[in-house]
């Protein structure tokens, strides 16, 4: 992990993830080397796999497990299971850029929170983040530029009520990639945003700095490709799922799947620790 953010590109996403303020950019270069240390290694190991073991290291291998039964634990499977993030693989945006779909609509907050079973969530996020870390490191190295994701986040079927009442799921989740995670994203663009989005957007935006609300742009259900092409920087719509307005199918997505009732049963059968300790707020690490 050190010699991963001591290179040069790595150090400049610290900057940038902190408007350039030198010193907190080195208060979360510390922070995040400590964390990575306790987290990653299982986050990547319970929720993915590494393909062709002991080829070139600086060729991204990982990928999420075909199904959430392939998991090795529990946890990992609840992860894969019913979270919402997942890099398209093989597909790029026009700069090169890996793109990655959330599907908060989809997100069954209710009953993550109902069955609490955030730690699992928060373990398949991490490693979902980590992914994009890893092939925006890979392709920055390749093409010698500063190379960042770019995120597709799907409203349909999201309930304002229901977002509001846990908000603060919601901040613990993003507060993993705000706390540990520099300068990821180029741009975020939401889509199939629902009427009364606005108030969630004005609480959510409070956790961001300006620099991060900079790269968001809201559309609603009705959004012009143009626009939604240009913010994201693909030309090419049909790559995408069709839930996205693309061809393809939205089996490539995470499953993000509704939390049956008696599920956290289940995770309590897992004898590994918590992932996250239940006693540290994440989400204001490394301010």
């Amino acid at each position: 992990s050190f010699l991963l953010l001591a290179e040069p590109l790595m150090i400049l996403r610290f900057l940038r993830a902190r408007e350039h303020d030198v010193d907190k950019a080195i208060g979360m270069w510390y922070g995040a080397l400590a964390w990575r240390g306790v987290h990653v290694a299982r986050a990547l190991t319970e929720c993915g796999i590494f393909e062709n073991v002991g080829e070139d290291e600086n060729i991204w291998n990982w990928r999420p497990h075909t199904s959430p039964s392939d998991a090795p634990t529990i946890r990992g499977e609840l992860g894969a299971r019913h979270g919402h993030s997942r890099r398209l693989q093989n597909i790029k945006a026009d700069d090169d850029a890996p793109i990655l779909v959330w599907r908060m609509g989809k997100f069954d907050l209710s009953g993550v929170a109902r069955e609490n079973i955030q730690d699992a969530l928060a373990m398949q996020q991490v490693a979902s983040l980590e992914d994009a870390l890893q092939m925006c490191r890979e392709l920055s190295c390749r093409h010698n530029r500063l190379i960042r994701a770019r995120v597709l986040c799907d409203l349909s079927g999201i309930s304002v009520t229901t977002s509001l009442k846990h908000l603060s799921l919601i901040k613990s989740l993003m507060g993993l990639a705000k706390s540990f995670y520099p300068e990821v994203t180029a741009s975020v663009t939401i889509v199939n945003a629902p009427f009364g989005f606005e108030t969630l957007w004005k609480l959510i935006s409070l956790l961001l700095n300006d620099h991060m609300r900079s790269k968001v742009l809201i559309l609603g259900s009705n959004f012009d490709n143009t626009t939604f092409m240009k913010h994201a920087n693909i030309s090419n719509i049909s790559q995408l799922p069709t839930c996205l307005g693309g061809e393809q199918s939205d089996s490539i997505l995470a499953p993000a799947l509704t939390v049956p009732r008696g599920t956290g049963k289940k995770l309590e059968k897992d004898q590994s620790p918590p992932f996250l300790d239940p006693n540290v707020d994440y989400s204001s690490s490394s301010q």
